[in-house]
């Protein structure tokens, strides 16, 4: 059972097809040119997923990821949290440094935060 897998650098423009690993905990898609994460949601079981440095605009796709402990999406593109990061309960740590958030409104449903 793969429960992590390693794709950062690869060049990756769109979410890769990851539907053979649903029991994915730990998933690394750093350093690519990612626009969007619409696709993660076959991996309900990632608790770990790094995005950083891509051209991410937003979290439309994460809201399902219901056991998602760990988020690093630094230096990407974001300026809208919207209610998808809001909806991440089990979140314990986040990393978005180099963004364009203009608002703090979402972080405050996120009292897991260390």
């Amino acid at each position: 059972v793969v429960d992590s897998l390693n794709l950062a650098g690869r060049g990756i423009s769109t979410p890769p097809d990851l539907k053979r690993f649903i029991h994915l905990k730990r998933l690394m898609l750093a350093d690519n040119s990612l626009t969007t994460l619409e696709g993660l949601r076959c991996c309900p079981q990632l608790q770990e997923l790094n995005v950083a440095s891509n051209q991410i605009k937003n979290f439309v796709g994460l809201s399902s990821l219901k056991e998602l402990r760990r988020l690093d999406a630094g230096c990407n593109q974001i300026s809208d949290t919207g209610v998808e990061l809001a909806r991440m309960a089990n979140l314990q740590s986040l990393s978005l440094e180099d963004n364009y958030i203009d608002s703090l409104d979402a972080f405050a449903a996120l009292t897991g935060l260390l």
